[in-house]
């Protein structure tokens, strides 16, 4: 086993007041005579609430620069809503054309994509910043799906009716089926490129099952650690986060593995999140029971802990 000098190239030091932050140090604190250490820390913190409360909610975008748009309200009523968020508060932009909810998205604030939605809508739409534009239809109709990428390429995966396992590739102008996901399901999570995507979760009823594309077909990864559906995340395919789903659950991927982390605030599905995020920095909106339009950010950061020997 190497030494704390090894690694750091001092000894540990004897200080009478805490050092600057660095994740990984350990020293002695004469004055309190205590011996510390600086951590990674990571949580959620509340943001500004949307404008207009939903669930089924599309998203694009990052922590700072988010995009929510469409979703079913409390009315009910199915709604084009779009909200830019600066890492605040939200402020309302231009609607889609076509108003919808548990529509897939992605790509980021300036460019965003809404696809499909409702019942089995093929509509297609891209955002500039201020308003939408119609673009190419997929071709299989379809609800509670989830996508990747951006407006110049990307993927869209699995949905409902049923669980399906449908995969399509946009390629800037048109959509193009290529190999299926090994789970057929709905409701699912979903990050990264359309040549390095990421499948989480899902349904019928809840389930843990994760895929990685790799711009041709699907394999099966590690599971989730706890089943759910209509879960958001954020991140890229080696290095994502799963949150929500009926749960407060979160979940970061390494590219191998899972492994559980600090859980927002309020439990919900159908949220939105930041899929053009990271895994340190990611935003969680809307979602139900019941629906809401809470927000919740989530960050890392180096914290103190004593050493204790008991």
């Amino acid at each position: 086993m190497s030494t704390y000098k090894e690694l750091k190239g001092i000894n540990i030091q004897s200080l009478d007041s805490d050092p600057t932050a660095v994740e990984g140090d350990v020293w002695y604190n004469a004055s309190t005579s205590v011996l510390k250490m600086h951590v990674a820390t990571e949580s959620w913190a509340s943001g500004g609430n949307m404008n207009t409360a939903r669930y089924g909610v599309g998203s694009s975008g990052t922590q700072t620069a988010g995009l929510g748009f469409g979703g079913d309200t409390p009315t009910p009523s199915v709604v084009g809503i779009a909200e830019e968020y600066n890492g605040s508060s939200w402020t309302e932009s231009g609607d889609l054309n076509t108003a919808r909810y548990n529509l897939a998205g992605f790509g980021i604030q300036t460019a965003g994509f809404g696809v499909a939605g409702d019942a089995t809508l093929v509509v297609a739409e891209t955002y500039n910043g201020s308003s939408w534009t119609e673009t190419g239809d997929i071709n299989t109709g379809r609800n509670a799906l989830a996508g990747a990428g951006t407006t110049a390429a990307a993927i869209v995966f699995g949905g409902t009716p049923g669980g399906k396992d449908e995969t399509e590739l946009w390629n800037g102008s048109s959509w193009t089926e290529v190999n299926d996901l090994n789970t057929g399901r709905r409701q699912v999570g979903g990050v990264g490129t359309s040549t390095a995507g990421l499948c989480f979760g899902g349904g019928p009823g809840t389930k843990n099952e994760t895929e990685e594309f790799d711009g041709t077909s699907w394999s099966e990864q590690n599971n989730l650690n706890t089943a759910r559906n209509s879960l958001a995340g954020s991140g890229i395919q080696t290095a994502a986060l799963a949150f929500g789903g009926s749960t407060n659950r979160t979940e970061k991927y390494d590219g191998t593995s899972w492994t559980e982390t600090s859980d927002l605030s309020t439990s919900r599905g159908s949220l939105g999140g930041s899929p053009a995020g990271t895994q340190g920095t990611a935003l969680a909106f809307a979602g139900t029971p019941p629906i809401t339009n809470a927000t919740e950010e989530f960050s890392t950061g180096v914290g103190t802990e004593t050493i204790s020997f008991d």
